[in-house]
């Protein structure tokens, strides 16, 4: 099972890192669909052959649009990645029974390169193999619930409001973000107002917002009375968002975003941040990670039993009994 997730994680990560579909209007989860049917299809045992074809059969019908991600947002941007990898497991069982997939998926006249990312090259010498890094050791978590353009705002933000003291001082506020920041999060009108919870959450205005209020981004942050709150909405008229080339530039490890309070007396107060809590670069340990997994969790589960899993959790490499822990993790219907 571990070497499924890190099988997952190299196959998704690597192909992010190689095509940029988002700017040809697909959505991230496409990655998903080979990522999860060759690790479904490992922990099956598939050979080369039926492996292959579960790759084609999860993409072939499956590719999913940007949609989900823009203007105002849905349930289905939440689900999204679940509902690929469902098809991706659902593709390999497929090709376990003996059911084909269209071929070539990647380089076929009507394939993904050719309908999808675009011309393109998956140099598949730079996976992770022994003796070469695998690339889940280079994935970020979220330290906060909202979209991955938001997390350094919501650090700067807080560091910002720290020094400015009373909001009230505050005449207007500059955020600037990366290129793909500013697209997703600040350059839509509904972002000004958000009406769903999703919405709310991919708001680079409302999450900067929100943040420099209550010093703090949690699942509370999103209930309607939140991001309906007038006061709110008001203190987000203050703020303008744009791109930064130079931000625009670090982009890699690093989603750089810049907030500026301008006060009423003309001073600037200003804090840079690359790195949020949880990146790569900047890891959080244990204790943060229970920390944002009990938040996460909330009151859907008794107490001792999210101790419970938890402390399975942090032994997988030891488990012998992966059907109870599943089991677990199940909520009931």
């Amino acid at each position: 099972m571990i070497t499924a997730i890190a099988l997952a994680y190299e196959v998704n990560s690597r192909l992010v890192d190689s095509l940029d579909i988002a700017a040809r209007g697909w959505d991230p989860p496409v990655f998903s669909l080979p990522a999860v049917a060759l690790a479904a299809g490992k922990l099956m045992k598939l050979d080369p052959e039926r492996l292959t074809h579960a790759v084609g059969l999860a993409i072939n019908d499956h590719i999913p649009m940007a949609q989900t991600r823009i203007q105002t947002l849905s349930d289905w941007k939440g689900l999204a990645a679940a509902e690929a990898a469902r098809n991706a497991v659902f593709a390999a069982l497929l090709a376990r029974g003996g059911v084909t997939g269209p071929a070539p998926i990647f380089e076929g006249r009507s394939g993904f390169f050719k309908q999808v990312s675009g011309p393109a090259h998956v140099d598949v010498e730079t996976f992770g193999r022994r003796g070469v890094p695998f690339r889940i050791h280079q994935c970020s978590l979220k330290a906060y619930p909202a979209v991955i353009y938001t997390q350094t705002a919501i650090v700067a933000g807080i560091e910002v409001t720290k020094e400015v003291g009373s909001l009230d001082r505050i005449a207007s506020i500059e955020i600037a973000t990366t290129g793909r920041g500013f697209e997703r999060t600040g350059s839509e009108p509904e972002k000004w107002s958000p009406q769903t919870r999703e919405t709310a959450d991919h708001s680079l205005p409302y999450i900067t917002a929100r943040a420099m209020v209550d010093g703090d981004i949690t699942n509370e942050s999103f209930a309607p009375q939140m991001y309906r709150d007038s006061r709110i909405l008001a203190f987000m008229q203050k703020i303008k968002v744009s791109e930064d080339p130079i931000l625009t530039a670090k982009v890699g490890g690093a989603v750089p975003t810049r907030v500026t309070a301008i006060l009423l007396d003309g001073q600037r107060i200003s804090r840079e941040i690359d790195y949020a809590p949880g990146f790569a670069a900047r890891p959080m340990n244990r204790d943060e990670i229970d920390r944002k997994f009990r938040g996460n969790v909330g009151k859907r589960w008794e107490k001792d039993r999210t101790d419970r899993i938890l402390r399975t959790l942090w032994t997988l490499d030891r488990t012998d009994d992966l059907p109870s822990l599943l089991g677990e993790l199940a909520l009931p219907t």
